[in-house]
């Protein structure tokens, strides 16, 4: 058996931010680089933005309306201290840094973990800041550890296209 921690990846170039249709829904914080949903998010098309999501993260409040997703602990983050599951994961395998450190901490580990396990692998180190250490293929883990698995790839739809295509236009009229 395999298991991971499930959670938001905090995408470099967030594909659920690039579907939001509300403006302020959904955030990226400068200086932590944490994807971060808003209240605003009740706002928004369930669908697109969990559609939107190459791990199938987004949850939503049956009652509020409003998405969810980790954080970040973008409050503790700021107030300089750890994320909760860095600070609590009681086999320390979680580290919390500077992405370049946390890049440069990940290729050792996995230098090391190559010796025992030949396919052992980083899982979308480019694309993400949340970086897991597979030893297996990451099919073993779940369906939608890698991002963009041909077998979880979600197409656009419609509506998704047209969202895309119009946001240079919808930037340019709010200037």
């Amino acid at each position: 058996w395999y298991f991971f921690p499930d959670q938001c990846r905090h995408c470099l170039e967030a594909p659920c931010k690039q579907a939001s249709s509300v403006e302020g829904a959904i955030i990226q914080d400068a200086a932590t680089g944490a994807v971060i949903y808003t209240e605003k998010t009740a706002q928004e098309d369930f669908d697109v933005i969990r559609g939107a999501c190459p791990y199938d993260i987004p949850r939503q409040d049956p009652v509020t309306k409003r998405i969810s997703k980790c954080d970040m602990c973008n409050d503790r983050v700021t107030a300089g201290m750890l994320p909760a599951c860095v600070k609590t994961c009681p086999t320390g395998a979680m580290n919390f840094g500077d992405r370049d450190a946390m890049l440069a901490m990940a290729q050792n580990r996995l230098a090391e973990v190559k010796k025992k396990w030949p396919k052992a692998q980083l899982v979308n180190p480019d694309d993400v800041r949340v970086i897991f250490l597979a030893v297996e293929d990451p099919a073993f883990y779940a369906k939608n550890l890698l991002a963009q698995a041909p077998e979880t790839r979600r197409f656009a739809s419609r509506r998704d296209l047209l969202v895309q295509l119009l946001r240079p236009v919808k930037s340019m009229t709010s200037v």
